[in-house]
Order: C-alpha cells, then sequence, then structure tokens
C-alpha cells in the first residue's frame, strides 16, 4: 500500500470543520489535514472575505460570487449584511446556515435623517477592520453601489488587495470602479435580462416608451470625450450619472427624439454627435435650469419577460421620461405628474410632499442628493428641498411614480371590518370614511387626502420590524 504523508497541525490553526477548503485539501474529523499535494501551507491560512451588500443583491448571485472567487483563489469566507429580519426568510435562512457563510444583520436607524445606509456604514467598518489582518489576502465586495468608492481606496492605499463583484449589467458600476483601478469580477446574468424597453425624451419635454429587441449593455471604455465636455459645460458635477447629464445637454440643444433608457444608448448618440466633425458647433453651457424624470413603477420580478427585466418593466409602466423647466411651480408640476397631487382627492400639496417622501425608493435618492427632510423643517423648506433634488446631478433621476394602490387598502379596511364586502370595488372616494375611521382607532396622525391617508395606513399594517420610521415635518 502507497504511504501518504499526513501534515498534522493544532486544531486552532485550521479553518472551522466544515469551511470551504481549496481542492485536493480534507480535514479529517480528529483534526489532521490530508494532503493531497495541491497549494501551500500559507493558501490554506489566508483567505478572500468576501462582504455582501444584501439589500441589493439575490441569494442566487451571491452563490455566483462565491464560486467564481473559489475558482480563482480557494477559500472564501462570505459575510452577509442586511436587515435582522432576513434570516426568517427561508430561501435566506437556509443561505446563512451554510458553512463559511455569516449573517451580520444590520439595524436599520431610527433616525430619519441618517446619513448613509445602514449597510454601507456596518460594510465600510468591516473593511476598515480587515485591512492589515494577515489571514486575509483579499477582500471582495458584492455590490452595484457606487458608495464604496473612498473606502476602497484607502484600503488599497494601506496595501489590501480590494475587488468589486457585480452582475454584469451593472455599467456604471463596473466602469467607475474600473477608472479607479479596481479589479472588477463580472457575473454572468443567469437569464437574458437585456432591456426590450426603450424609454424616449423628445423634443418638447415630453416621453415615451415602446418595446423592441434586447439591448445587452455593452463594456464601453470611450467615455472620457462625453464626461469631458459635459462637466466642461456644467452638465454634471460627478462621473456617476450620465443619464440625467446626456438628457439635458441634448434637451438644451434640441437635438431631437433621445433614447434615454437604456442608459447607454443616450451615452453612446451624445458620443457620436460630439466626435463628428460636421457637427461641432459651440455648444451651449448648462443653465442649471431643468429637471430630468425617468419614473419608475415598482419592481416586480414576475412578468417581467416581454420587458426584459424588473427594472424594464418599472420603466415602461410608468409611461416615459420627461423634462421640466425650474420654476416656481416646479414641485407641484413635478409631483402632479408623478401622481402624488391632483385637482380631486389630492389637492394638498403638503401632503403630496408627505406621501412623496415615505415611498422608500424616493427616500433612498432624496437621502443620497443630502435633501431628506428634516422634522424641524416646514412644508416650504422641504418644498425647497425637493426642488434642489429635482434639479441635481447627484441622482439617476428614477423618481417612484405612485401606483394604484387602492385594492391594498381596501383589504385591510376589510380586515378591520370597517368596510363591508358589498363595498368592494368601489371608489376612492367611497374608501375616505372608513381610512378616516382607521386613522382614528389607531390614534395616527390625521391626514385629509387620499394618498396621505393611504401612506399612513399602508404602513401602520405594515409588522416589519425592519422598516423605517415615517419622515414627518411641520405640515
Amino acid at each position: 500500500m502507497r504511504a501518504f504523508n499526513v501534515l498534522r497541525l493544532p486544531l486552532w490553526s485550521l479553518p472551522h470543520v466544515g469551511e470551504g477548503l481549496p481542492a485536493g485539501r480534507t480535514i479529517h474529523k480528529f483534526g489532521c489535514l490530508g494532503w493531497c499535494g495541491f497549494g501551500t501551507l500559507k493558501e490554506l491560512q489566508t483567505r478572500t472575505e468576501l462582504l455582501v451588500d444584501a439589500d441589493l443583491h439575490s441569494v442566487d448571485e451571491i452563490r455566483q460570487a462565491i464560486s467564481r472567487l473559489e475558482d480563482e483563489a480557494g477559500v472564501v469566507q462570505t459575510k452577509i449584511f442586511a436587515a435582522p429580519a432576513r434570516k426568517d426568510n427561508k430561501k435566506w435562512g437556509r443561505l446563512m446556515q451554510e458553512t463559511g457563510i455569516t449573517f451580520c444583520p444590520v439595524k436599520r436607524s431610527t433616525e430619519v435623517n441618517h446619513a448613509k445606509e445602514p449597510n454601507d456604514e456596518a460594510m465600510t467598518s468591516a473593511i476598515q477592520e480587515l485591512v492589515g489582518d494577515s489571514s486575509v489576502n483579499r477582500i471582495a465586495l458584492l455590490t452595484s453601489d457606487l458608495g464604496f468608492t473612498d473606502t476602497i481606496l484607502k484600503a488599497t492605499a494601506a496595501g489590501a488587495k480590494v475587488t468589486v463583484v457585480t452582475p454584469e449589467y451593472c455599467c456604471s458600476a463596473i466602469r467607475r470602479y474600473k477608472e479607479l483601478g479596481v479589479e472588477v469580477v463580472q457575473l454572468e446574468a443567469q437569464t437574458e435580462r437585456g432591456s426590450r424597453v426603450r424609454a424616449i425624451l423628445h423634443n418638447d419635454g415630453e416621453g415615451s416608451v415602446e418595446l423592441a429587441e434586447r439591448y445587452k449593455s455593452i463594456e464601453y471604455t470611450k467615455l472620457d470625450q462625453v464626461t469631458g465636455l459635459l462637466g466642461d459645460l456644467g452638465y454634471m458635477n460627478t462621473g456617476k450619472f450620465l443619464a440625467p447629464a446626456c438628457a439635458k445637454f441634448w434637451f438644451a440643444h434640441g437635438l431631437g427624439p433621445l433614447v434615454v433608457f437604456p442608459e447607454q444608448l443616450g451615452t453612446l448618440a451624445v458620443q457620436e454627435v460630439i466626435s463628428q466633425p460636421s457637427l461641432v458647433r459651440s455648444w451651449k453651457r448648462y443653465d442649471h435650469d431643468l429637471a430630468f424624470f425617468t419614473p419608475t413603477l415598482g419592481l416586480v420580478k414576475s412578468g417581467c419577460e416581454p420587458y426584459g427585466n424588473p427594472l424594464a418593466r418599472s420603466i415602461f409602466r410608468a409611461g416615459g421620461p420627461f423634462m421640466l423647466k425650474d420654476s416656481p411651480n416646479l414641485v407641484s408640476t413635478a409631483l402632479r405628474r408623478l401622481g402624488y397631487l391632483d385637482h380631486v382627492l389630492n389637492t394638498d400639496e403638503a401632503e403630496a410632499m408627505f406621501s412623496f417622501v415615505n415611498v422608500s425608493t424616493n427616500k433612498v435618492l432624496l437621502k443620497k442628493v443630502g435633501m431628506l427632510p428634516d422634522q424641524n423643517d416646514s412644508s416650504g423648506d422641504v418644498q425647497e428641498k425637493l426642488r434642489a433634488a429635482f434639479l441635481s446631478h447627484a441622482s439617476g433621476c428614477q423618481w417612484k411614480k405612485l401606483g394604484d394602490g387602492h385594492e391594498r387598502i381596501q383589504q385591510i379596511l376589510l380586515r378591520e371590518q370597517l368596510l363591508a364586502k358589498s363595498q368592494v370595488g368601489c371608489s376612492p372616494e367611497g374608501m375616505l370614511d372608513a381610512m378616516k375611521v382607521y386613522i382614528q382607532k389607531y390614534r395616527l396622525a390625521p391626514k385629509k387626502t387620499f394618498n396621505a391617508l393611504s401612506c399612513m395606513i399602508a404602513r401602520n399594517s405594515n409588522q416589519n420590524p425592519s422598516q423605517r420610521p415615517l419622515i414627518e415635518w411641520k405640515l
């Protein structure tokens, strides 16, 4: 019988039993390491730490990221950052019980004006702790967020090796991290995700949507000419958000219809125009007077095939982009276009702003541009913050349009026995009295408009412990 040399090490020096090991290595039940001739002891003692922003990525993407990193580097330890309640989800719970994976619950801040996303803060702290850890040979982040750029640059400056893992369709993140010299691992889409939707901005500032062939984003690196020109002319003050900058540039020059989604098509159109010698002209500087909107209407994974992916479906159902000129009525006009203000049941602008701000998607964007209302604000203060947010260059301008939530509110009122079964399917007007009774029953802050009442009721009926507090001010 052929003899094998067995390297014996104390248990404390080995990875935890059951953790992933590079191919060819096994841990015996008595703590001995069976060695088949691949790699070195140093490789065993080092690992890749994968930090996952689970607010942005699915279980399938996490598994794919782990597999890619294991193929490249062997041992991968994964930390999943999400709200505490995520562990109660069956699919996520199974993932978190697997060896090599640690769940890091991140409490949601009770401060409505908390400056950063809780996941971002927790992951930033984790990165800082890992820098200088000799047992970690690489820090990997699964994210499509650009909020880690400063942290990554500081970590690499301190000698850490940092890799960003992101799906191949996150072109903006891929481009930005590569520009910074960060290694990027791209995950292939498990299904065809290319958008079949085209969102088009027209010369008059109105928009439309249509279905077309699936478009798959390409890795496009020749952007210096676009970003350079648009930056010099004042259409963008950051390298992050090209779509609004391109839309404003195109609209200001009256160049005709522009496809603004998929976003890359608009960028390519601007690149073509400014690079053609026959079209060279004296381009206008930006007057800081345009507000661009690409409304969305809820991300739903089911029923996406006709549109290509959830975001494409959301943009198609929202009806298309639009451009507004700055004016004293900018906020009210925008809220009317987005469905929060009307001439019938939602005539109060202060309550329309309340409904808009407390939609989670809008809340995140307002936080990113630094315009989230404060409890000490007046309605006039909030109006100015929304105006500044709509004119800002610091977001992708994908504001959430208010959908039809009548059925959901009806079901809540039925469950509370405040609405008779015979009233199912009634108009919003027919629900108002029952909604006001609900507000009184639970001693919620009184509201006058249908949308604000709906916001309060939906919020009160949601028992998710991870939800963040309502943003309220002096209405």
